[in-house]
């Protein structure tokens, strides 16, 4: 708050909101779905929130094939 520009300083801090990537969609679906058919699905839910955060941190993977944006 003390700096010279709070709304930036405010904008770095917060977190982005899960399954808002362009993948985010998808990834969302597949959990729904698995948890749907009675798998508890934590730690591979945990792994797409981490990627799909990834993705929303980089948006210039968003036009790349999935392949790039894994090797990132």
């Amino acid at each position: 708050m003390a700096s010279h520009d709070p709304e930036q300083a405010l904008a770095e801090l917060r977190q982005p909101k899960p399954f808002e990537s362009m993948l985010g969609g998808i990834m969302a679906e597949h959990v729904a779905l698995m948890r749907n058919r009675g798998y508890k699905y934590t730690l591979q839910t945990a792994w797409f929130l981490r990627f799909d955060r990834f993705l929303q941190l980089n948006p210039t993977l968003q036009d790349e094939p999935i392949e790039v944006m894994l090797e990132h």
